[in-house]
């Protein structure tokens, strides 16, 4: 069975518990199961809207500008996920996301956008790609890509400081 037959069929016993309920409350008063059940209702239905309309990357959160009863639900990147605003997706921070092979998505601390970066000990060469620091790469013979510790560009170069 699918998860959605699943979401039905829980359904209809909470509906079901809550038809009961309006024809069990009589003078007894025993209204707290009926009023529990359908707040099981909603929560149901929420949490299956939530799979529903977030796309990957984003969670369901109720929206901080609409605190208090009747808050407005919005779908908003998860946890330690970064907004690529080409193609409008949340990407997990550190990982490949939208880059190019080699690259890393990384928050930039000075513009608090979602930028491809180099990982750590990588630099990136005119060629746009990146190379781990200190090794051969694209480079000639006898000369190793190193970054400008000032630009954070790399280069291909030789000197007696590599020694």
């Amino acid at each position: 069975m699918g998860k959605s037959h699943i979401f039905v069929r829980q359904s209809l016993l909470i509906l079901t518990l809550v038809l009961a309920g309006l024809f069990f409350t009589g003078s007894y008063g025993h209204r707290f199961p009926r009023q529990q059940a359908f707040r099981l209702l909603r929560r149901r239905i929420r949490n299956h809207q939530h799979t529903k309309l977030c796309p990957q990357g984003y969670e369901l959160r109720a929206s901080p500008r609409r605190a208090g009863v009747g808050n407005k639900f919005e779908c908003r990147c998860k946890r330690y996920h970064l907004y690529w605003p080409q193609d409008g997706l949340c990407y997990r921070e550190n990982s490949r996301g939208p880059c190019e092979e080699g690259h890393r998505l990384v928050l930039n601390e000075t513009t608090r956008q979602a930028e491809c970066s180099c990982p750590f000990f990588w630099t990136k060469l005119p060629d746009g790609k990146c190379y781990k620091e200190y090794t051969r790469g694209p480079c000639p013979y006898g000369q190793l890509v190193v970054s400008d510790p000032f630009t954070n560009q790399g280069s291909c170069d030789c000197s007696s400081d590599m020694v």
